[in-house]
């Protein structure tokens, strides 16, 4: 068996289902087991971990007293079968369709460990992706791996974030430290250390749920998350002063300081202080971190004080930033306005005298054939509004668009987007304009209905990883009517591309809506007659 999903489960029966869901909703990957740890839930947890597991054979359910999270963790890796062993928490889900990508990058480096990136997700819908700065080259060792990333300050000591060869952990017993908190602190930096071939990817995979009474978030008491931090750092310290690097060790004291301070100041540990100072003093540190266990040393109460300080600027200097967006926020939308005030007198009015095609649909992969319909006065006679498809995906739609249109959009759970996602069938279309699902389903349900497939445009930008392939499908569809916006100079003065110059330099074509000069003019106006295209393809 290739992958073993360890789920420790403890009074989530609000969330169970979407985790489990997401780990089933993983298309054609099915060489893996999901192992649900029942850490003795007193709620209905317990009876819907049963429920899945007697109609999916690739869940089992292990039953226990409630010993914490490790002590789950550490069941569910004794029982693992697969070669590989991925965490998830209870009340977080990964996205669909996501292993198989994962494991065909893990096959094809020969990984030890795949990390990948994931977001935080809030209870009110908002999402907020939490990256870190990919190191250049790819594969390296653990150690080296943990010395740059602390270096670049982008370590980040979470479990879940990464996907583990089981022998990784069972020949090395790299097992969780039962009874405390904090513990992914203690167990990353000892599993990771031991791999011989890590690799980062930018893909943001895992969704962070953040809830009221998630633990991480809500100590019982913070005196005794900071004592389990602190012991937790007593703990690795005997570790670290082993590792065979010089530079590392030191990197990796540095970090233990910075942890056992955060600690000290959370739980406010004054009786303590000596035990604490006397084992900051053996750490070796970095100037900023001297700096502060100078201070702690010396004066603890001031060292409180001063952080706390330092916590109620950070605050005060966020509120800043908020209204400072927010401001700057109204101060684009005026700007806009006033580009389209003036396109409407230099441009608008102008293009809708000339334009004598007033059927037309225009089948686009991105926003720009919305913009031009709106702004030409004319009915969207297309649901390809306010979205976007990857190009694979907009060509297939383009390829067989009756049978795309008769499919049900269905909402896609389980993404890692801020914005709603939606299923036709094999495709996947990403509605960024929209609040909700169900409105983006209204909206597309009522425009396709008014698709005239007799007056049928379409537009392709290379944008959001558009290769030569696609390109060439798109070029090989049966319709007459096809514009790609390019910045390749191999287009330059083809048929069917609008070669956009100033994105000449760049990765891909830039976005073709945005106004580029004072005088409303857009950059596709620049490059395209669209009065002109619409025009004579009218009966083409």
């Amino acid at each position: 068996m290739l992958l073993s999903i360890i789920v420790p489960v403890y009074n989530v029966e609000n969330y169970l289902e979407r985790c489990i869901d997401s780990l089933l909703d993983q298309g054609d990957f099915n060489d893996y087991e999901i192992i649900l740890v029942d850490d003795g839930s007193k709620d209905s947890s317990g009876t819907i971990c049963d429920s899945y597991a007697k109609n999916q054979d690739i869940i089992r359910v292990i039953h226990k007293v409630n010993g914490g999270l490790s002590s789950a963790r550490n069941a569910g890796i004794k029982e693992s079968k697969g070669k590989y062993i991925m965490f998830i928490d209870s009340d977080d889900y990964i996205k669909s369709n996501s292993l198989s990508m994962l494991f065909a990058c893990i096959k094809a480096y020969s990984l030890d460990v795949l990390s990948f990136n994931y977001l935080y997700s809030y209870a009110d819908g908002k999402k907020e992706i939490n990256s870190v700065i990919t190191i250049d080259q790819y594969p390296i060792t653990g150690e080296d791996f943990l010395q740059k990333n602390l270096q670049n300050n982008t370590m980040q000591m979470i479990v879940v974030k990464n996907i583990y060869l089981s022998a990784l952990i069972l020949d090395n017993d790299v097992f969780f430290r039962e009874g405390y908190v904090h513990e992914d602190e203690h167990w990353v930096p000892r599993a990771l250390i031991k791999a011989q071939r890590i690799m980062q990817i930018p893909d943001v995979i895992y969704a962070y749920c953040i809830r009221e009474s998630s633990i991480s978030r809500n100590q019982k008491s913070k005196v005794k998350g900071a004592n389990d931090l602190i012991s937790n750092c007593f703990s690795l310290y005997d570790f670290v002063v082993q590792v065979h690097s010089r530079d590392l060790r030191c990197l990796l004291e540095n970090n233990i300081c910075t942890l056992t301070l955060s600690a000290s100041y959370s739980g406010r540990l004054t009786e303590r202080y000596k035990e604490i100072s006397q084992f900051l003093s053996g750490l070796h540190v970095d100037k900023r971190n001297n700096l502060k266990r100078a201070l702690f040393v010396s004066c603890p109460k001031f060292y409180y004080f001063l952080n706390s300080f330092i916590k109620r600027v950070s605050e005060l200097a966020g509120v800043f930033h908020k209204i400072s967006a927010k401001v700057n926020k109204f101060y684009q939308y005026s700007n806009q306005q006033f580009h389209k005030y003036i396109r409407k007198i230099r441009f608008t009015d102008k293009q809708k005298k000339q334009l004598q095609n007033h059927s037309f649909s225009i089948i686009s992969s991105n926003c720009n054939g919305a913009v031009i319909t709106s702004e030409l006065g004319e009915q969207f006679r297309t649901p390809t509004v306010n979205l976007f498809f990857t190009p694979p995906d907009y060509v297939k739609f383009a390829s067989d668009l009756k049978y795309y249109l008769s499919c049900d959009l269905i909402e896609v759970k389980n993404n890692m987007e801020s914005y709603p996602v939606g299923k036709l069938d094999d495709i996947i279309i990403y509605f960024m304009y929209y609040k909700s699902f169900e409105e983006a389903r209204k909206k597309w349900n009522s425009r396709k209905q008014r698709v005239n497939f007799d007056n049928l445009f379409f537009m392709l930008s290379e944008h959001n990883g558009c290769t030569k392939e696609d390109i060439n499908a798109f070029l090989e569809l049966p319709y007459n009517n096809k514009i790609i916006f390019t910045n390749n100079e191999s287009n330059r003065n083809r048929e069917s591309f609008v070669f956009v110059e100033e994105d000449k330099d760049k990765k891909e074509v830039g976005i073709m809506t945005d106004f580029v000069s004072p005088f409303g003019a857009r950059k596709y106006d620049k490059y395209f007659d669209y009065v002109k295209w619409l025009n004579e393809g009218e009966n083409s």
